[in-house]
C-alpha cells in the first residue's frame, strides 16, 4: 500500500519562575504575570494539578488560591 509520511512540530517556550508563597496576598508574581498577558492581548488559562501528597503537605492550599484569585480578579 502506497502512503505518505509527514511531519510537523510546533515550536513552543515558556518561562519558569521560582517563588515562595506563591498566593499570599503579597506575592504578586502571578498577578502580575496575569496582567503583563491581558495587556499583550493573550488567551489566559491557568491549570492547577495538586497531587495529593502537596494537598497533605499544605493543607490550607485551596483555600490559599481561592483567597488569592479573589483579591487579584
Amino acid at each position: 500500500m502506497d502512503y505518505l509520511e509527514q511531519h510537523f512540530s510546533v515550536p513552543f517556550s515558556y518561562k519558569v519562575h521560582f517563588t515562595h508563597q506563591l498566593f499570599h496576598s503579597t506575592n504578586n508574581l502571578l498577578g502580575s504575570f496575569l496582567q503583563q498577558k491581558l495587556v499583550e492581548g493573550a488567551t489566559q488559562k491557568i491549570l492547577f494539578v495538586i497531587d495529593q501528597g502537596v494537598a497533605d503537605a499544605h493543607p490550607g492550599l485551596w483555600q490559599n488560591i481561592s483567597l488569592y484569585f479573589s483579591h487579584y480578579s
